[in-house]
């Protein structure tokens, strides 16, 4: 494959995900399993690794005789690449010293999978410490094809396969990673590899560079529009956030949305609104948002009626009956229909069933505070147990109280309830949480606005998904084009 045209085939599978990185993989495991195109697998040998290498010195004996000069690499040594002067060291045997060109393979934590080619540096004789493997490429290897596939990513998987201990005493086992086959071609068909493979590392780096700039540039631009808006939150600054040249994740503009309409950002006050006084307020000082015109705080509770749902025993599931719906049943979408439960209805259940416009949210377990409103029934439900109803009143519109409620503010409340009481949330919590009240005019102007501008991220990530399952699929077609004969 040329420059040219991978260049042009590059920019255009770049969308896909950590793209250079996988590349890179892709290529270096191809090239040292003879798939690599144009590869010449005559005369290809398969041996284990341990073939070419010795454990590194488990100690180091001083005895008074003889005096023997040595350098030692250790981790302290490797980290600083100036190694120990040992003086008085018993090696007890020339097998341990190193060469020039010999690889230290690291086995422990820090330095597991790290590799370092030998270079002399005084005349003394080299000795490693224990916390290496040494590799000497021989007469078979070309050590610079050697010290690439002891650093490739699949070499480096079947290293750490072996690792043992705990935490950070982790090291690999030598036996096991003597036994690691690798494929070992001719002389010059490794120079030939290497070379090919060092060029299109390099065509990775450069592309990877400039896709990182364009990534800064991008960030740049998003910074300066949100700034842009905050200082004059018009429609038409509003409108700039959405530019597909931004990396602004669909996600985070989810968020941001959310944020900006619980401030009253996201749509005009109109002074002809009839304030919310009615209900009953809380003090204004206790929060950090700007109270606006005819704005209060107020609890959930004074909003909406909040119920747990029913204590269902899972030996009473039956295939016929209502539907129970458990925490694992919805997400923020909707609910999900595999692994359906039903139950016998009776009326001990009828103020545990479920209606439309009602909220749902998960009390327990890692999606605490996961919520969803409920446009529309499939059919008849009723609440499983820590599954908490929200039941909001005419007063206030539901669809509000759920944007409220998804809000970063309400989460980060929900959050902070959760890791005090290991992944739960009560339903004083619930009842407890804080909501910014606009007018009911404001609501339904807010509401319209949210739905509007979600259908447009909603837009937005249907077309990065489409950019990168295309990204993905052009990647796949590199590596073909690049296993073909």
């Amino acid at each position: 494959m040329d420059t040219a045209t991978f260049f042009e085939k590059f920019s255009l599978f770049a969308q896909a995900e950590d793209a250079a990185t996988r590349f890179r993989e892709v290529v270096l495991n191809l090239a040292f399993s003879g798939k690599l195109k144009g590869t010449d697998l005559s005369g290809w040998e398969t041996h284990p690794i341990g073939d070419f290498f010795t454990e590194g010195l488990k100690s180091i004996n001083a005895p008074e005789s003889p005096n023997q000069t040595y350098e030692l690499w250790s981790v302290p040594s490797f980290e600083t690449r100036v190694p120990e002067i040992v003086t008085g060291a018993q090696v007890g045997s020339t097998k341990r010293e190193l060469r020039d060109g010999t690889i230290l393979l690291g086995k422990i934590n820090p330095h597991l999978n790290r590799i370092w080619v030998v270079n002399r540096r005084t005349n003394h004789p080299m000795i490693a410490s224990q916390e290496w493997i040494n590799v000497t490429a021989g007469d078979k290897w070309d050590t610079g094809y050697l010290a690439r596939l002891l650093s490739s990513p699949s070499f480096n998987r079947s290293v750490c396969a072996t690792a043992q201990g705990m935490g950070s005493l982790t090291r690999a086992n030598t036996k096991q990673v003597a036994q690691i086959v690798v494929h070992c071609p001719p002389l010059k068909e490794q120079q030939k590899l290497i070379a090919k493979v060092d060029e299109l590392m390099a065509l990775c780096d450069q592309l990877e560079a400039q896709l990182k700039e364009r990534d800064i540039k991008q960030a740049a631009l998003a910074k300066a529009a949100l700034a842009k808006f905050t200082e004059n939150p018009s429609q038409e600054n509003l409108q700039l956030l959405f530019h597909p040249s931004f990396s602004i994740e669909p996600d985070d503009l989810r968020k941001l949305v959310l944020n900006l309409a619980i401030k009253g950002k996201l749509v005009a006050q109109d002074p002809d609104d009839e304030p919310e006084e009615t209900l009953c307020e809380l003090d204004a000082a206790e929060f950090s948002l700007e109270i606006l015109h005819g704005w209060i705080w107020t609890s959930l509770a004074k909003l909406a009626e909040i119920n747990g749902g029913f204590a269902f025993k899972s030996t009473d599931y039956t295939e016929e009956g209502i539907r129970v719906v458990r925490i694992s049943d919805f997400d923020e979408f909707g609910f999900k229909d595999h692994k359906v439960v039903r139950h016998a209805f009776s009326n001990d259940l009828q103020r545990f069933t479920l209606e439309k416009q009602n909220i749902l949210m998960a009390m327990t377990g890692g999606t605490v505070g996961k919520s969803y409103f409920v446009r529309t029934l499939p059919e008849p439900m009723v609440v499983n147990q820590r599954v908490a109803t929200i039941k909001v009143y005419d007063s206030t519109l539901p669809s509000y109280i759920d944007i409220v409620i998804r809000s970063e503010m309400t989460q980060a409340v929900i959050r902070k309830a959760k890791n005090s009481t290991n992944d739960n949330i009560s339903m004083g919590d619930i009842k407890g949480l804080r909501i910014p009240v606009p007018p009911l005019a404001e609501q339904r102007r807010i509401v319209e606005k949210v739905e509007q501008l979600m259908t447009m991220v909603d837009a937005l990530e249907t077309q990065l998904d489409a950019s990168r399952t295309t990204g993905e699929k052009l990647l796949e077609a590199m590596v073909a084009e690049l296993t073909s004969a």
